[in-house]
């Protein structure tokens, strides 16, 4: 029998020839920044290039950029309201050193235009610190699904519309023409859909993706993303009053419910769009510089009973939508398509 040699040497290593081009050996792509399983539209940020930064720098720069919104918008509104002589700028400074804010239409038009550029915001944060194109901020398909949403706004618009009618009977409430009416109604249906979307994609997109990213399981990161961003626009609203609070926070907390259960934004949008239009119908005929207060007493759970039933019926409405339109809750496209191809088509509606 022959002697045995033994090489010291490694073995070789075997590489994978899809990493072997022509030129030679190239390193591994980097890791994917989008979701590699199907995935809930609350986990779409914790994914294989996920780092601890991210998110924690997303937070600090979304904060930022939505107080310099705010800034801006009253910096605008003030210089707007003075020119045309609508306020007296001394006056005004005083009312506020005292603690006295006063809502001019303008203000209300521009903090609502403030509001809605939220959108391009979250969507150069996730362009920019989460890799991912901004349109997957709109639904886990990358894009809005507006025969979903506008279905859905009409199907909810109901419950709303009676709401506000009823409590403008019983509450009687004095309505007259003023020199701003038409001000108001135009920039009402202007504004206020592009305000309530976004503050859908700040709060229900950005806010919820960072803080649900920060744990692996969707089981545990979803609730906590949920409920942070229920409390962070409950805080934003500057609310003194417990009951106002409440209702902020349950607001936050169905919405938060609808995103994941319908796979996007679509439904918050539509309940966000309905809930503030249908409130507003009256604001145009009334005086609004008060309508911000919202220190203690400014409400009770008797006149807020009202709209948390309407966001109940918005929660059974959807669940009949999803179970006969079954639009995708999970994505993208290229980690759900085995799963589909298993399932076998849909059924036709």
């Amino acid at each position: 029998m022959g002697e045995q040699h033994w090489s010291t040497q490694p073995p070789p290593v075997l590489l994978n020839p899809a990493y072997l081009p022509e030129g030679g050996w190239a390193p591994p792509p980097p890791p994917s920044s989008m979701p590699v399983v199907p995935t809930r539209y609350p986990m779409f940020w914790r994914t294989p290039a996920w780092s601890v930064w991210r998110p924690i720098l997303a937070f600090i720069v979304g904060f930022g950029c939505f107080l310099l919104l705010q800034v801006l918008a009253m910096v605008v509104a003030l210089a707007i309201d003075v020119a045309t002589g609508r306020i007296v700028l001394k006056t005004y400074l005083d009312e506020l050193s005292k603690g006295r804010f006063s809502v001019t239409p303008v203000f209300f038009l521009a903090n609502n235009v403030a509001l809605g550029l939220s959108i391009p915001v979250v969507m150069l944060i996730s362009r920019w610190l989460f890799r991912q194109p901004g349109r997957h901020l709109a639904s886990v398909i990358g894009r809005i699904r507006w025969r979903f949403m506008l279905g859905y706004a009409a199907a909810i618009s109901l419950p709303w519309l009676v709401m506000t009618g009823l409590d403008l009977w019983w509450g009687r409430a004095e309505l007259s023409v003023t020199t701003d009416t038409w001000l108001l109604l135009v920039g009402i249906l202007l504004t206020t859909p592009f305000q309530a979307a976004g503050e859908e994609f700040l709060f229900r997109g950005g806010v919820m993706r960072t803080f649900a990213s920060f744990v692996r399981r969707p089981a545990i990161g979803i609730p906590i993303g949920a409920l942070v961003q229920a409390l962070l626009f409950m805080a934003a609203h500057g609310a003194g009053d417990a009951s106002l609070n409440a209702y902020y926070l349950f607001f936050g907390l169905v919405a938060a419910w609808l995103v994941w259960r319908t796979g996007g934004l679509e439904a918050a949008i539509a309940v966000h769009v309905v809930n503030n239009v249908t409130s507003e119908l009256s604001m145009p005929f009334t005086d609004i510089s008060h309508m911000f207060d919202r220190q203690e007493g400014a409400a009770s759970l008797a006149d807020l009973w009202p709209g948390m039933v309407c966001l109940v019926l918005a929660v059974g409405i959807a669940e009949v939508f999803v179970r006969r339109l079954r639009p995708a809750v999970v994505g993208p496209e290229q980690a759900t398509r085995p799963v589909l191809e298993q399932a076998g088509p849909r059924p036709a509606l």
